[in-house]
């Protein structure tokens, strides 16, 4: 998110992961992605909710089944220059796993779990 944020100050558009210097992790248990092409830019007044990061586990995880947990944050435009808007959210058997993982939301901001992976 703060290399997001920075990206977009700069820019005033969100970048795609490559552009914005992240890289998704290594990871047997999940699977990392994002609704913006790595290498393309997205206007801030064209964010409608765009999937900006999801992880979806690839093993079973306590209540989760294998590829059944979604964790998403989402972006929109934000209300000043170069200002973007997160929303955290999570499948329910994922909220055991990660209690607080909704509190990295912008205040007052919230979304709906995407039930697919992005292709």
């Amino acid at each position: 998110m703060k290399l997001q944020d920075a990206y977009a100050a700069e820019r005033n558009v969100v970048g795609g992961w490559k552009l914005i210097g992240y890289t998704d992790p290594a990871s047997n248990n999940f699977n990392y992605k994002g609704s913006i092409t790595t290498d393309a830019t997205v206007e801030l007044d064209d964010l409608k909710s765009n999937i900006g990061w999801q992880a979806q586990n690839k093993t079973a995880l306590n209540d989760c089944d294998a590829l059944g947990c979604f964790w998403d944050i989402t972006l929109d435009k934000g209300s000043a220059g170069g200002q973007i808007k997160y929303a955290a959210c999570l499948t329910g058997d994922a909220a055991p796993l990660t209690a607080n993982f909704t509190a990295i939301s912008t205040p007052g901001e919230s979304c709906t779990v995407s039930t697919s992976a992005i292709n």
